[in-house]
């Protein structure tokens, strides 16, 4: 849900879009988008085949991320946000011919696959997709989870290791922030009652972050 096909529009923030070629270099890619997206539809089948099948508390966000790509409004669509302003370098009649391509390929390639996705995934993929979340629960996962440890970590330690260093991580910062405080803050039998609202209030914000 962080990144994937649902959300190519996204390209378009890494480009430098400034002049009439650049605008159509872009173009270009997007009228083959509808070609990535069945690769990614056929590549979704065989992972379904094989057992490699994602969380579906995290596959209800990506359909949401497909469903926002299959409006008909061109002016809605996602895609359609890097042309509804053209630079003033760009003439008029050219910025008239980009963005008339632009909501061609949008209405006639875009959409289309993107609805196609929709189907295969709110049909197929979604209702296949595991109730379990961590890796563990995939084809060789865990071997998988101790190459990546190893490779994000740059360590050789074991993700029991790993784990066992963060425990006493949080053990170590949560004696710290009793102390700071007890210094500054709270005393007395209302300093546990404030240490928990204070502690409810980070995790409320967190959930935040994260929805």
């Amino acid at each position: 849900h962080r990144g994937g096909i649902q959300l190519a529009h996204e390209e378009a923030e890494s480009l430098n879009l400034i002049t009439s070629e650049d605008y159509r270099h872009w173009l270009s890619r997007l009228d083959n988008l509808d070609t990535r997206i069945m690769q990614t539809i056929s590549l979704a089948r065989e992972g379904l085949k094989q057992g490699y099948l994602a969380p579906k508390v995290l596959m209800f966000r990506v359909q949401r991320q497909i469903k926002l790509q299959i409006d008909n409004s061109v002016e809605k669509n996602p895609f359609y946000k890097v042309f509804s302003e053209l630079p003033n370098s760009i003439s008029m009649q050219e910025k008239q011919e980009i963005q008339f391509n632009a909501k061609e390929i949008i209405l006639n390639k875009i959409v289309p696959a993107y609805k196609e996705l929709d189907k295969f995934f709110s049909d197929i993929y979604l209702p296949a997709s595991r109730t379990s979340f961590g890796i563990f629960d995939t084809p060789r996962g865990k071997k998988f989870y101790e190459s990546a440890v190893r490779f994000f970590t740059t360590t050789d330690l074991t993700p029991e290791e790993i784990h066992q260093i963060g425990l006493e991580e949080v053990k170590r910062i949560k004696a710290d922030m009793h102390k700071i405080i007890r210094e500054f803050y709270f005393f007395g039998q209302a300093y546990s009652k404030n240490f928990q609202k204070f502690a409810k209030a980070l995790q409320r914000l967190f959930k935040i972050l994260e929805d």
